[in-house]
């Protein structure tokens, strides 16, 4: 089923943020997915990652590249409706980015 938002997060050597900044997001919503590209990390992010276990979530690694090749890999995995770039040590609040959904479904319909 397709969600109404993908977060895509990129991550390079993260291992200090990225679990707060994924668990914060997953706290929004039930209709979202967060993908997280692992860009080539060489300390324990991906070991981080593989923590998780909510159908919402998911990650892939990619060798070093760069934080664009990093997001346009998310965007190739999205299925979101909107999809917004968030960056590993963000933390994003509660309602912020569904209250910015309520308010363009209102001004489309």
């Amino acid at each position: 089923m397709k969600k109404k938002l993908s977060f895509i997060i990129p991550a390079f050597n993260a291992e200090d943020c990225i679990k707060r900044c994924v668990e914060k997001i997953l706290l929004l919503d039930d209709d979202i997915e967060v993908i997280v590209i692992d860009d080539g990390s060489s300390d324990g992010t991906a070991e981080i990652l593989s923590t998780f276990r909510d159908s919402r979530f998911r990650f892939c690694s990619l060798p070093h590249y760069g934080v664009s090749r990093a997001r346009n890999a998310g965007i190739e995995e999205a299925s979101g409706e909107y999809i917004c770039f968030v960056d590993a040590d963000d933390v994003i609040l509660p309602n912020s980015f569904l209250r910015t959904m309520h308010s363009m479904s209102n001004e489309i319909d």
